[in-house]
């Protein structure tokens, strides 16, 4: 499917995605060698914004962040929210 635009929802009003970017969030820290719960990235990201979270991440793994982790944050994020959207 080939989409010709991309509406960003960041505040829930048209879908609830939060659950969707704490899966991710915990994703995205195993591949910094960091292990974190849904619970704790859902609780404690969730309303921070991306700079916090890497920040936050980057400090408890004790490791600088990859460069490509913000384009694979954000593809992670819009191919579960399109699974979502195609259930």
């Amino acid at each position: 499917m080939k989409y010709k635009c991309v509406i960003f929802d960041c505040d829930g009003v048209l879908v609830d995605s939060e659950f969707i970017g704490a899966r991710v969030w915990v994703e995205m820290a195993k591949k910094i060698s960091l292990t974190i719960s849904y619970e704790k990235a859902f609780n404690e990201f969730t309303g921070k914004s991306f700079n916090s979270i890497v920040e936050c991440l980057s400090v408890n793994a004790k490791t600088d962040i990859p460069n490509d982790f913000e384009d694979d944050v954000f593809l992670d994020n819009f191919e579960e929210l399109n699974k979502l959207l195609n259930q």
